[in-house]
């Protein structure tokens, strides 16, 4: 960013409000600072720039964790004392480097298995529609709009996005349930690997725009935070915030929340204005999620728990049901047939009485599946 551009972000009338001093993540140093010591590294040909944005990775990955010391980053790969990671971050860490890297990719892996071989993740018609919004806005450098309701698994989605990237630039940050100025910096500065020690606004949000290049994606989840828990004018100003992020460090950029956010922010009457800055620099139109699974998602994870396809009378026990829910249901039967008796198949007579425990069974009519 230019000294110019640096210079209005740092003017901006909404860097008045003070960053408390309490919302530190224990380890003192910043992801820019990270990167600078570990390009000793690459110069010396120890590593590539591969290796280099790996690193960075794992210690955003600490930060996002909350992890309270050096001794910390250490355990979280296998390795045991703090000097280990205080070495290898401050370019200090005079063994082969071989090992600790590939130590950082099992661990990266292993995360990024955990949630692609969980049963509550599936590559549905939701995912495939947020991966290519996502890919777009990578694509064009642009924005990209997704909402939808609460429960269809826009944030694991997200999240799934997030450790499927092998690039290690897709950062996500969760909007705060009571957003402030100072909140929402100091939340996507420690997203970000930006140090939170220092109580100049205007020099945080710098930091971040710095921080913040063509290669970042950024996804900002929860953004009808701003339409539910704040006055107008603050959401204007935050929004205004982002977009003046986007425009300096030509980052890509996904808002996403639910409904809410397009109801009470980008078509209110009064805030439509000035969010039109918003639409004019998205690559698509805004993705609107559905709240019912399609009939192949349905199918597609009944198999995966052992169950067959819904016919027609199990069809009308899973209307309104949301993905996690359902899977949630799906696994309680399948236990229940297994204690019930020895290698009793899951069925769909199992998962009516589970859903009659549980939340009692709805008589609404016959359902038809809509297709993908």
């Amino acid at each position: 960013m230019n000294e110019s551009a640096s210079k209005a972000m740092a003017e901006s009338p909404l860097n008045i409000v003070p960053v408390p001093d309490n919302l530190s993540s224990g380890v003192a140093m910043s992801a820019e600072r990270v990167a600078a010591n570990v390009d000793v590294y690459v110069r010396d040909g120890r590593i590539t720039s591969e290796d280099k944005a790996l690193v960075v990775w794992f210690f955003v990955e600490g930060r996002r964790l909350k992890l309270p010391n050096w001794d910390a980053y250490s355990s979280l790969i296998g390795y045991t004392g703090g000097g280990t990671a205080s070495r290898l971050f401050n370019g200090r860490y005079e063994a082969g480097l071989g090992n600790i890297l590939d130590a950082i990719r099992a661990y990266k892996k292993k995360m990024s298995d955990r949630l692609l071989f969980s049963k509550t993740f599936f590559e549905t018609s939701v995912w495939r529609r947020v991966k290519s919004g996502l890919d777009l806005a990578r694509a064009y450098h642009r924005i990209v709009r997704i909402s939808g309701p609460t429960q269809i698994g826009k944030t694991t989605c997200l999240e799934h996005y997030r450790l499927q990237d092998p690039s290690q630039t897709v950062y996500t940050f969760r909007m705060p349930a009571m957003p402030t100025l100072s909140s929402v910096l100091v939340g996507l500065a420690a997203t970000l690997g930006v140090s939170t020690s220092t109580r100049n606004v205007a020099l945080l949000n710098q930091k971040i725009a710095e921080t913040l290049n063509e290669d970042t994606l950024l996804i900002i989840d929860e953004v009808h935070q701003l339409a539910v828990k704040t006055n107008k004018e603050l959401a204007k100003g935050l929004i205004e915030k982002i977009r003046e992020w986007f425009d300096h460090s030509n980052f890509s950029l996904c808002l996403c929340g639910t409904g809410v956010m397009e109801r009470h922010l980008f078509e209110d009457p009064v805030l439509r204005p000035w969010l039109e800055q918003i639409e004019k620099r998205s690559v698509c139109a805004p993705i609107r999620l559905p709240a019912e699974m399609t009939a192949d998602d349905v199918a597609m994870i009944a198999d995966a728990f052992g169950f067959p396809p819904p016919d027609d009378e199990a069809a009308p026990l899973l209307r309104g049901l949301e993905i996690g829910r359902f899977c949630q249901l799906l696994s309680m039967a399948k236990s229940a047939a297994a204690n019930g008796a020895r290698g009793a198949k899951a069925d769909w007579k199992t998962f009516r009485d589970v859903l009659a425990a549980t939340f009692g069974v709805r008589d609404e009519g016959r359902k038809t599946w809509k297709s993908a």
